[in-house]
């Protein structure tokens, strides 16, 4: 089983967390019944709230180290800012690696699952590359939470939350993720 490279870092975790808890606080109620709570919903209701929009204007910043590790191999260090911003309609983010590469992503919210995505790369990308750190702007936007719903695996506990762990498998290709939502 492929796992998404940045979701290996413990800054992925905290970084997804936030970012999850934000979707489900935002979008909470809007697949569920009120009387029912996201953890007492089925993967698949629980995924249909987590993947809903933004009702209201938000976003986000986060600056931070990456590093890549391989045998054999020298490690790689940089620096990676991340910038996001959320609407009821779309999504947008700024990731800028050492100061040099910006990449950019669009996610359209329009109705319809998966999203539609759009990633610009740098014209001249300038190494080390976010591919050299085994990275792709879509783990750091976490467009992976659209791929198809795979099965739930048993709850775990991260930084002292119930988390449910979710398996979801990118239509694409085989590759799959296991990500954790804060119950």
């Amino acid at each position: 089983m492929a796992h998404c490279p940045f979701m290996a870092r413990r800054a992925g975790y905290i970084a997804l967390g936030v970012l999850l808890s934000l979707c489900c606080w935002s979008s909470r109620g809007t697949a569920a019944p009120k009387t029912r709570s996201l953890e007492d919903l089925s993967p698949e209701d629980f995924l249909y709230t987590v993947r809903q929009p933004f009702r209201q204007e938000a976003w986000g910043e986060a600056t931070g180290t990456v590093q890549h590790v391989a045998e054999g191999k020298d490690n790689i260090r940089g620096t990676l800012r991340i910038r996001v911003t959320f609407s009821p309609d779309s999504l947008h983010a700024q990731l800028v690696l050492n100061d040099v590469n910006v990449y950019g992503f669009e996610q359209k919210h329009d109705g319809k699952i998966p999203t539609s995505t759009s990633v610009d790369m740098p014209e001249k990308e300038v190494p080390p590359t976010l591919e050299d750190f085994g990275i792709t702007p879509e783990d750091l936007t976490f467009a992976f939470i659209y791929w198809d719903f795979r099965r739930e695996l048993p709850r775990e506990r991260f930084r002292r939350r119930e988390c449910r762990v979710m398996e979801l498998a990118n239509p694409n290709d085989q590759s799959t993720v296991r990500v954790w939502f804060s119950a």
